[in-house]
């Protein structure tokens, strides 16, 4: 017959199990070196030094940016002011699927451990 203690104990049994493992380290795919000095702005952006690439996620998302930058600036030649605007949400939205891309990649690596 099970006592109290003995499911207790069996618990604490399976925590140990899942605290043994090693977690996973997250590590980039790709680290690019810049040639510029790493500078901090604001106390806590830092901008220069290495790009990384985490993922695959991260890597289509990083692709997009240039083509919207292309995009913004015909479009600022162009002399529209809605197609502007238009441009500068989708820069906004493609820094914003960089981000998500990186956050899959991390979560991706949390699932694991």
């Amino acid at each position: 017959r099970p006592t109290p203690n003995s499911a207790a104990s069996g618990s604490i049994g399976k925590q140990r199990s899942f605290t043994e493992k090693a977690p996973e380290a997250l590590k980039p795919m790709i680290t690019i070196p810049s040639p510029f000095p790493t500078k901090t702005l604001f106390g806590y952006v830092e901008i220069g030094g290495s790009m990384s690439i985490w993922g695959i996620w991260h890597l289509g998302a990083l692709m997009c940016v240039p083509w919207s930058i292309l995009i913004f600036i015909f479009c600022v030649v162009e002399g529209e002011i809605h197609y502007t605007i238009t441009a500068a949400c989708l820069i906004c939205f493609t820094l914003a699927l960089t981000g998500t891309g990186k956050l899959i990649e991390i979560v991706k690596v949390l699932r694991k451990q």
